[in-house]
């Protein structure tokens, strides 16, 4: 039985969690970010799984019961410092990809959450923060928090391009420095040529914009070579790697 399955149990759910937020209870697994036309792992996404012995080990199954115990904030920031701490396992000049719950952006002590993130990084391990495209709905404050970003010498990325509404003005407005189209934009794109016209389309105005575009969900060599093809710089997926 684990916490997180049961609504009843959000109280001991919310123990369990302080007690792996605080012990750190986490396994910290990267997946490679590769330049699709020389194969170099040239990034790292870092995934975390949960090591607490009562709760799940899916991240997104504790991120769900963390945002019911109002302790989302707190387990994303830490799963982010742990995935940080960990890059120094990566290969040098490797770029380390770290997600960023939504919440994050908007509470008020993001400046010295990364402040401190940004301080337990490397010269050898850059960070960039993935950013849900989702959760981008303000062009002012995204503006400013790029400011804050680009202060720390952090990059940042737009995560799930094309998941849902693909937000466009924010894209235009407030350019990331990399934005990772959805596995749900590449999938089958080698038997559907209006959506290969509509991801040719949206990535000459990317590009345009000196942002750089990672294909994930990557499985096969002929999908590999279409993504390069429309003009995708990195991709990632089971092809290059799993998580591990």
């Amino acid at each position: 039985m684990v916490a997180d399955e049961h609504p009843h149990s959000i109280i001991r759910g919310g123990e369990l969690l302080r007690e792996l937020i605080d012990t750190c209870a986490v396994e910290i697994l990267f997946q490679p970010i590769v330049d699709l036309p020389t194969r170099a792992a040239l990034a790292y996404e870092a995934l975390a799984r949960g090591t607490h012995p009562e709760l799940s080990t899916n991240p997104a199954a504790l991120l769900a019961l963390a945002e019911r115990c109002d302790l989302v904030v707190e387990l994303s920031r830490m799963f982010a410092r742990q995935a940080v701490r960990s890059s120094t396992r990566l290969p040098a000049g490797t770029k380390v990809f770290v997600n960023m719950h939504p919440q994050e952006l908007s509470h008020p002590d993001l400046l010295d959450a990364l402040t401190e993130l940004a301080g337990l990084s490397s010269r050898e391990h850059r960070v960039v923060l993935e950013i849900a495209e989702a959760s981008v709905t303000d062009v002012s404050a995204m503006g400013r928090n790029r400011e804050v970003f680009s202060s720390l010498g952090l990059q940042f990325a737009y995560d799930d391009f094309g998941a849902g509404q693909a937000r466009l003005i924010e894209l235009t407005d407030i350019p990331p420095d990399y934005l990772k189209f959805d596995k749900t934009m590449v999938e089958g794109i080698e038997t559907a040529a209006p959506r290969r016209e509509m991801v040719g389309a949206l990535l000459r105005v990317v590009r345009r914009l000196g942002v750089r575009v990672i294909a994930e969900g990557v499985e096969t060599e002929l999908v590999a070579s279409i993504c390069q093809k429309l003009g995708c710089d990195l991709g990632q997926g089971y092809l290059f790697g799993r998580p591990g």
